[in-house]
């Protein structure tokens, strides 16, 4: 799951950095957090009978519950 390698990838302010600068980078973090935030992708690499490829679901990380993803989650 993106969300995993997001949050171990947390901003941290550099020693010459601006806050303005931190800020930016953190608001980009936060956004692209956001967006993965309940999304994993099944990758389906071998078949018997049927295509092979990736699939965006909705993981509900309470119960490791995947369910198909809709536009509005």
């Amino acid at each position: 799951r993106e969300e995993y390698y997001l949050n171990k990838r947390e901003p941290e302010r550099k020693m010459e950095e601006s806050e303005d600068t931190f800020n930016l980078r953190h608001d980009d973090w936060l956004r692209k957090m956001q967006n993965s935030e309940n999304k994993a992708e099944v990758i389906v690499a071998k078949q018997r009978h049927g295509p092979t490829g990736s699939v965006q679901v909705h993981f509900e990380k309470r119960f490791t519950h995947f369910t198909d993803l809709t536009e509005s989650t």
